[in-house]
């Protein structure tokens, strides 16, 4: 119902706008033939039937609806041309998502860094970045946007951006989720959201963890493994939250490991979790490793639980290392 809603107020705001550009310019069939299609959307929204395919009267994939209001076909019953063009599309995307993820492996002064990024399918949402700052401090973020495919990309996007402006702002930790977080539930009225963890490294291994929602960020250290268990709501979902702040110091090597649900929500052929768990007996055996040689390790253990079951999510792992 809410998603109905948000659709009809969407196609009346085209449709104004697109009368306002007909009334005041010549003649344009495209335009005509597009008000038209939105007319026809909103004849489908008042009728019941908005979001139903025409062929097979099955839904409409959401994602799809949530970018373009006018379709009217699944992916399984688009033409040649339409199936082909969405094809593009996504490979266009994809392309576009790879760009803005970080280098594989990195490292910053006393700082290695790796990490793992697998779309479960074209476009991702889940959400991975390392920016540099010129005091020397590092931010290291993993996220996951609510939501599958195109919608969740977009969102991811949207967190790559916002992110890259804000923390050069010069801000707290604290000020920077909760201003992320006012930007969010401002853009979107609530309709998506994101989980995610930042973390704040300092050249003198200072680390600063705030969490919206996330997963429970590890420290691998010699002697034990640490969970950081400080988590608010995700970023998104009401204006007002408030996010708490915790401190660690990292010493030489000691290993920060974020990682997203595609990880521990990961099922075998027995429909088993890999679980939070078994990502801190791999760090446990594997403390002493490179990030990257972590990294690898991880994954490699999550596809082995996995066997031949299929992955139903984005699986995302970044390891941070004071050498």
């Amino acid at each position: 119902m809410a998603e109905t809603t948000y659709a009809r107020e969407q196609l009346l705001e085209r449709r104004q706008k697109l009368t306002s550009v007909l009334t005041h310019t010549r003649a344009n069939p495209h335009l005509a033939a597009l008000l038209d299609q939105v007319d026809a959307a909103l004849e489908r929204v008042e009728m019941g039937s908005f979001g139903i395919c025409e062929y097979c009267h099955d839904s409409i994939e959401s994602d799809r609806l949530a970018c373009d209001p006018l379709i009217r076909f699944c992916i399984d019953h688009l033409s040649r041309e339409e199936r082909s063009a969405l094809e593009q599309d996504l490979v266009l995307a994809a392309t576009m998502q790879s760009g803005m993820l970080p280098p594989r492996e990195q490292r910053f002064g006393d700082w290695e860094i790796a990490h793992h990024y697998q779309p479960m399918g074209p476009v991702s949402g889940d959400y991975c970045d390392v920016i540099t700052c010129p005091a020397g401090e590092l931010f290291l973020l993993v996220g996951d946007a609510s939501g599958k495919g195109v919608a969740a990309s977009l969102l991811m996007t949207q967190l790559h951006a916002m992110f890259r402006s804000l923390i050069h702002c010069d801000i707290s930790l604290k000020e920077l989720m909760e201003r992320a977080n006012r930007i969010l539930c401002e853009g979107n009225s609530g309709r998506s959201f994101a989980t995610l963890v930042v973390a704040r490294v300092s050249p003198a291994g200072l680390l600063e963890v705030a969490n919206a929602g996330h997963c429970t960020p590890l420290i691998a250290g010699k002697s034990a493994t640490t969970r950081i268990e400080t988590a608010s709501l995700p970023l998104g979902m009401f204006t007002g939250v408030e996010y708490e702040v915790e401190r660690h110091q990292l010493d030489a090597g000691d290993t920060l490991v974020l990682y997203t649900d595609g990880v521990t929500e990961t099922h075998n052929g027995e429909d088993d979790d890999y679980g939070c768990q078994r990502v801190e007996e791999v760090l446990r055996r594997c403390f002493n490793h490179n990030p990257r040689s972590l990294v690898d390790a991880c994954v490699a253990d999550l596809a082995a639980f996995r066997g031949h079951s299929t992955a139903m999510d984005d699986v995302t792992l970044m390891a941070v290392r004071r050498c």
